[in-house]
């Protein structure tokens, strides 16, 4: 899933305030309902929580999300919830950040100077003075006859960076950070998860409920992506695949209250093993107990 380049608690952020905010911003006074809704699901989501691995520390936890306004609407759709974690390992990572800076930084060096691409610089800086003057004279034959050149010159630039990248990748790989960052995240009333590019895999399940694992840990460019693990509470429909998209659906309920909590969707991010063990380290009875019950 195209997600794991991006910060969790940010996205968290994002998704709640898209989620509660109408089009045009307009707000009113947050019901009592309303604010039991959120004070009391940031309390379980905080406890459910696990402690940090031994020797990890706690590098980010969100604020509970307490408003005394909602959108205009927002009773309408069920109320959503996002709340986010991390852990890290500090030593390890910053014994692999050392290794792996050194590794890069004689690669970069390595490739200051390089002469085929200075020319092929200089190059492009002589075609872009002749479509300049071509430009100023309304040769408009010249002008695309110097596009083509100014492509060609890119193309071949590219081919030079692609490989200095490869070589860059390929140094820093041995020493990547790998196992050192926990990102959970838990979302209420969410109906809908997409797994791009690779399907995920069924795993036992966790609390007594359904979980997968989404790609396993590999490098994107100098930088190590864990893989994430999810968990479903909820009534969730059997995963249904469509070209290189797979996504499992849970169908709101009607007439429920907005104020319901109708799914729990849990993950992740981190080593498999690492992962399942935080996992199973939560309280799945708070989180159950949030299910099918608006709060008081």
């Amino acid at each position: 899933m195209k997600k794991s380049g991006v910060c969790l608690a940010a996205l968290a952020v994002f998704a709640l305030w898209t989620a509660q905010a109408p089009a045009d911003g307009e707000s009113r006074p947050a019901k009592p309902g309303e604010k039991a809704f959120y004070a009391n699901i940031y309390k379980v989501f905080e406890k459910a929580c696990p402690p940090a691995p031994q020797g990890w520390r706690e590098d980010y936890r969100d604020q509970p999300f307490l408003t005394d306004s909602v959108g205009i609407g927002a009773e309408f759709s069920p109320l959503t919830a996002v709340y986010s974690l991390r852990f890290q390992d500090d030593v390890t990572k910053r014994a692999a950040d050392v290794k792996m800076l050194d590794a890069g930084g004689k690669v970069m060096n390595a490739h200051l100077e390089n002469a085929a691409r200075d020319a092929l610089m200089k190059k492009m800086e002589a075609i872009a003075a002749e479509m300049g003057a071509a430009a100023q004279s309304g040769n408009i034959a010249g002008m695309q006859a110097r596009q083509q050149e100014m492509e060609d010159v890119q193309t071949k630039l590219a081919k030079i960076q692609e490989a200095n990248d490869q070589e860059l990748n390929t140094a820093v790989s041995p020493h990547l950070a790998k196992d050192v960052t926990l990102d959970i995240l838990i979302r209420a009333n969410v109906f809908s998860e997409e797994f791009y590019e690779v399907a995920p895999e069924a795993l036992d399940p966790v609390g007594g409920f359904p979980a997968c694992r989404h790609r396993e840990g590999r490098q994107e460019g100098t930088v190590w992506e864990e893989g994430m693990t999810y968990v479903f509470l909820g009534n969730w429909l059997p995963p249904e695949t469509s070209e290189d998209v797979t996504r499992v659906r849970s169908v709101s309920r009607a007439g429920a209250p907005h104020t319901e909590v109708q799914t729990l969707v849990v993950s992740v991010k981190g080593e498999a093993k690492r992962a399942r063990a935080a996992l199973e380290a939560m309280d799945w009875a708070a989180l159950k107990g949030l299910l099918g019950k608006e709060p008081r």
